[in-house]
């Protein structure tokens, strides 16, 4: 799932074939001008323990999970 704007996989496997234009001229369009807008940048990390007996007040045993736009990926 997306961290910033909660899309899923699903959306895409799921939708309707009309979206593939809108999206591709939206890809496009980021190429042309090289630019990307900010909310698609935007990434929220989720830490994550290495492992099940690890000591969880210990920051040292966590590792950071980064969730981004399903666009930007």
């Amino acid at each position: 799932m997306d961290g910033y704007v909660g899309l899923t996989s699903d959306y895409f496997l799921h939708a309707c074939n009309e979206l593939c234009v809108p999206v591709a001229i939206l890809f496009m369009g980021l190429l042309v001008h090289s630019c990307i807008p900010e909310d698609l940048s935007i990434s929220t990390v989720i830490p994550i323990p290495k492992g099940k007996h690890a000591n969880m007040t210990n920051s040292s045993n966590y590792r950071g999970i980064a969730l981004c736009s399903m666009y930007n990926k």
